[in-house]
């Protein structure tokens, strides 16, 4: 699961009656805990009582954002998950859809407004690792990038931070997929001095990109390709197949790129 999303949540009607005593619906709590995620008045169409609990509210502000705009899904499976109140008019029921989310057009029925165009990226959540460092050797960090990456981080970046008692140091952010979380965590406890990480899960934009080989004459290159919100499209070469030619022809690895770049323009030209 790449994300999670929630449609316009009923916040229900009346007053529910807890610890501190008779407190309106929404309850404070579940109110502060639902900034920012869509939510439908309550009063006049909803039952009487609590619709959203806070802990129902606390999982979706940890785990949840709004229904995006423009997108048509695929449904793949249902869950349900039923409540003990009786609810006048309505199933006391809550439902989970997994589903794949599809550039073009959405269609009704998709949680979004029909006829509205798809926007051109893929939005994911992926957990970032952070830790800072001012007690260890430079030349670890080399290493530690390696093994990171290997490990199947998506992205590994250092940045020089001002730390206590007046120390430099060195913040490793890392770029992760959910499966290879735990993994990572347990590399970097291993391979540096740090005594903890702090985990975030942040949104990712992704353009829809592609991957196809150009023959040029020094080899065959593999060219990332990109699709653009304005509909173009932009390749970039991979620098490892660039390299490894530009050494054995002993030509410069502009040479090589720009061949790949001129092989590409001339593929796309006979789509």
């Amino acid at each position: 699961i790449d994300s999670l999303s929630c449609a316009p949540l009923p916040l229900g009607a009346g007053t529910v009656k807890c610890a501190h005593g008779t407190l309106p619906v929404p309850a404070p709590a579940t109110a502060l805990l639902l900034r920012g995620l869509p939510t439908v008045p309550g009063e006049g169409k909803h039952p009487t009582g609590e619709l959203v609990t806070p802990t129902g509210a606390l999982i979706l502000a940890d785990c949840a954002r709004p229904m995006p705009s423009g997108l048509a899904w695929l449904p793949r499976h249902f869950g349900f998950g039923a409540g003990r109140r009786e609810l006048p008019g309505m199933p006391n029921l809550l439902r989970l859809t997994l589903a794949d989310a599809q550039a073009g057009p959405a269609g009704a029925g998709a949680g979004t407004d029909a006829g509205t165009e798809a926007p051109a990226w893929r939005r994911v959540i992926l957990p970032v690792i952070r830790c800072t460092i001012d007690d260890m050797s430079p030349e670890r960090f080399g290493y530690l990038m390696e093994r990171l990456l290997a490990a199947g981080a998506l992205d590994v970046q250092f940045h020089a931070v001002q730390m206590k008692k007046n120390r430099p140091g060195v913040q490793v952010e890392t770029l992760a997929e959910e499966a290879d979380l735990e993994r990572l965590v347990g590399l970097l406890f291993a391979e540096t001095s740090t005594l903890g990480l702090r985990v975030a899960r942040e949104e990712r934009l992704e353009l829809p990109r592609e991957t196809v080989s150009v023959d040029t004459p020094h080899g065959s290159v593999r060219v990332k390709v990109a699709q653009l919100p304005d509909g173009g499209r932009r390749a970039a070469p991979e620098y490892e197949d660039c390299a490894r030619l530009a050494r054995e022809g002993r030509v410069a690895l502009a040479t090589v790129e720009e061949a790949a770049r001129a092989a590409w323009r001339e593929r796309e030209e006979g789509r």
